[in-house]
């Protein structure tokens, strides 16, 4: 941990007390939140400092390599049965994931299931859901209709498609095309995330208020 301050107090006090306890009181399912130690240049971030939960495991890493030892150290005090999400936070284009300054994903499905710490984590861990913190998850194709309801799923590329695609026991939740936000919500530790705007260029144009 770098950023304390990048996390409310009681996800910190809550993330200690499930590291020395090996379990949540409140017998709910574990959320691992994982951000970069570096790369979060435009504070993108902020609003996970306003999460309240106790059954939050806050984590940053230098690089994948630190998902390997996180894995352990849940191992080594008992939460690895009681993990149900994994929310990842990093900033994203069409081509690839910044998990952090230094550590780059290619948005394709052999890139995250043959990345040794995103692997670990996921078959080690066994989590439900897989939570998306980044923009363009989803490749703005043309012949592609932004959030089409239909009976046939459209095909897209990008980086969710290709979590999904390398680890299809998850269920891969993210925005869609374009700029993504984390929108806070406070209650019971719940939070939504947020499309602004299905192209980059479009960023600008919307109304702050």
């Amino acid at each position: 941990m770098v950023h304390f301050s990048g996390w409310s107090p009681r996800v910190l006090e809550g993330t200690y007390n499930l590291l020395a306890k090996g379990y949540s009181e409140s017998g709910n399912g574990i959320t691992v939140m994982i951000k970069g130690t570096t790369g979060d240049h435009n504070n993108a971030f902020e609003q996970m400092r306003y999460i309240e939960s106790d059954d939050v495991i806050a984590a940053e890493v230098d690089d994948a390599s630190g998902l390997v030892r996180l894995t352990g150290m849940l191992q080594r005090v008992g939460l690895d049965g009681y993990i149900q999400q994994i929310a990842l936070a990093g900033h994203g284009e069409e081509e690839q994931f910044a998990l952090s300054a230094t550590d780059h994903i290619p948005a394709d499905a052999d890139s995250w299931a043959e990345n040794t710490g995103i692997s670990t984590m996921v078959k080690t861990l066994q989590p439900e859901n897989f939570i998306l913190f980044s923009c363009h998850p989803l490749v703005h194709e043309e012949g592609s209709e932004f959030a089409a309801i239909s009976d046939t799923p459209q095909p897209r590329r990008g980086i969710a498609p290709a979590i999904s695609e390398a680890f299809p026991e998850l269920n891969v939740v993210s925005g869609l095309d374009g700029p993504v936000t984390i929108m806070e919500k406070h209650a019971d530790g719940q939070f939504k995330l947020w499309t602004l705007a299905v192209k980059q260029e479009d960023v600008n144009k919307i109304n702050d208020d």
